[in-house]
């Protein structure tokens, strides 16, 4: 890793926004220094454990974004950094579960703010992660766990809104004023609106349930976030991708990660209605624009996924369509590693004066 670090980048190629610095080590440095800061980890004790770090990806580990630390008297406690944060809400969906369904999730006991972090204090469940456990289970105890999970997701779907309430889906955030399937869809597919083809797909597909009220979803049945105490379900955590969400959108969150992944092959036939079908085809072309879209750290990646995402694209939708847009990176402006081609820069010419 040092070696990547400190390697310098090609002389034909620039950081955009460390144009000074030829490393990365360099130029994340001179992120961090640069960041306004105040709090660059949540407040922690010598006896207090943390348990789980996720670093702004920039800071080389030198700025924390979330941490979740078991506190002296045993209560866990979420620190997620403002600014990316919907603690106060995971903290409603908990409660909101508790009090309605048999689902096994912590029991919140405080919710505070301090400069940088939003805090959730909230008791320990008893049990191991379904992944730490997962070698040891046998094939029976498995689809016991799945067929577990997908009772309480059951139980969880009979809570129901008339309009869509999340911050997230698949980590991406959610604005409010959305109501049902086709506004959601359209909000994913917003960067290429123009494009009739694309809209015209995948409206006429997600109208066919606009009449299905919205059900609370999970969001993020990862096996890590499903406790195991004697081969059975003793906890489910982690809300934050939670919410009122299309019918769909539980198996949804669940396909697209079930290809060679065990747990997720195992839950998905579980979720999943035949009428759903047609939604997926919506999925799989938004995953083909997201390829399209997808950001990379050197012009050459870049224009590699401009070019396979919109090949993906006009297969799914099974003719030529017009140029795809011109893609805007929302992350370019920050990312201390983001490459750009140096500018060309030309020569004066001389002018010589012939006696």
């Amino acid at each position: 890793m040092s070696k990547f670090l400190d390697t310098p980048i090609p002389d034909d190629l620039v950081f955009a926004n460390a144009p000074n610095c030829r490393t990365r080590r360099d130029a994340s440095t001179r992120y961090v220094q640069s960041s306004n800061v105040s709090e660059r980890q949540p407040h922690s004790t010598n006896d207090e454990e943390i348990i789980h770090t996720i670093f702004d990806p920039f800071s080389m580990g030198m700025i924390v974004d979330r941490q979740i630390i078991v506190q002296k008297d045993g209560l866990i406690r979420k620190s997620v950094r403002t600014s990316i944060s919907d603690l106060e809400g995971e903290k409603r969906r908990l409660e909101l579960i508790r009090g309605t369904t048999t689902v096994p999730v912590p029991q919140v006991m405080n919710y505070y703010s301090s400069q940088d972090f939003d805090h959730l204090v909230m008791e320990r469940l008893p049990g191991r992660t379904l992944e730490s456990v997962w070698s040891h289970l046998s094939v029976e105890e498995k689809e016991s766990i799945a067929n577990q999970i997908a009772c309480f997701t059951n139980q969880l779907r009979r809570l129901r809104n008339d309009d869509i309430d999340a911050h997230l889906f698949l980590r991406q955030e959610i604005p409010s004023g959305l109501s049902n399937s086709t506004d959601l869809s359209m909000e994913r597919i917003k960067t290429y609106s123009e494009i009739k083809p694309i809209t015209d797909f995948v409206r006429e597909r997600s109208q066919r349930f606009d009449h299905e009220k919205n059900v609370f979803t999970h969001g993020d049945l990862d096996w890590s976030n499903i406790l195991i105490t004697d081969k059975k379900v003793s906890g489910i955590v982690d809300l934050e991708c939670g919410g009122f969400l299309p019918p769909y959108c539980e198996w949804i969150a669940v396909k697209r990660l079930s290809d060679n992944h065990p747990w997720f092959e195992l839950l998905e036939p579980r979720l999943n209605l035949p009428e759903w079908n047609s939604i997926w085809e919506v999925e799989q072309l938004i995953s083909a624009l997201s390829e399209h879209s997808q950001w990379a750290l050197t012009p050459q990646d870049r224009t590699a996924n401009v070019s396979e995402g919109w090949t993906q694209v006009s297969t799914i939708l099974g003719a030529c369509i017009q140029d795809p847009p011109l893609i805007t990176y929302a992350i370019r402006s920050k990312h201390p590693w983001w490459l750009e081609h140096k500018p060309r820069v030309d020569l004066p010419v001389s002018v010589f004066k012939l006696v």
